[in-house]
């Protein structure tokens, strides 16, 4: 008996949570996502936080560029850092909400500290999302430019191996001459 009430108290409380947490979801969902909506996609904000996330405008309070850590691909090439995930299809992976939340808290262990003293303003968080919504829906690839450098330093070998071969075709020509010649007149003086 007291085990089946037990069992009746701990799905009940279950059940409650379970009601508690669709009910703040649903209320904070419908809150944000309809501020969020109405200002993320004005052209204004795209390029604000594009330029927030390169690092040509710094952060209010003095955080360190997106782009240091993180790459877009929307961004020019090298599409920004390696050290942090490509955030190119963030938005569609976490969700509004889940960009939201992380710009406004900045939670994760390596950003922590960066961002405990200096976090981002309303408007930063803004723009940041439009641009992240921006990048995610601009059908961009992800990934790192690693294919674009190994593109770049092949053709600047074949242009070094290139030049170096002209060059040092002539500078074995000299060199084999004036040791032919030197042979040639050592030869004469022994015969």
């Amino acid at each position: 008996m007291q085990r089946k009430i037990e069992s009746d108290l701990r799905r009940a409380n279950w059940r409650k949570g379970i009601v508690h947490l669709l009910a703040a979801a649903t209320l904070f969902g419908s809150v944000s996502l309809s501020v969020g909506l109405a200002q993320t996609d004005s052209p204004e904000a795209i390029r604000a936080g594009e330029s927030l996330f390169r690092g040509t405008t710094r952060f209010e309070h003095g955080g360190p560029a997106c782009a240091a850590c993180h790459a877009a691909a929307s961004l020019p090439f090298p599409s920004g850092g390696t050290m942090g995930p490509d955030l190119t299809h963030e938005y569609s992976r976490i969700g509004l909400n889940g960009v939201r939340g992380s710009l406004q808290t900045l939670f994760f262990p390596t950003m922590a500290p960066l961002f405990a003293n200096r976090p981002l303003t309303t408007d930063e968080q803004r723009d940041l999302l439009a641009f992240l919504k921006d990048a995610d829906q601009g059908h961009y690839p992800s990934g790192t430019p690693t294919a674009r450098f190994a593109i770049v330093a092949v053709i600047g070998c074949l242009i070094f191996l290139g030049v170096t071969w002209t060059l040092g075709r002539r500078h074995v020509r000299s060199v084999r001459h004036a040791l032919l010649k030197r042979a040639m007149q050592k030869r004469e003086r022994l015969s």
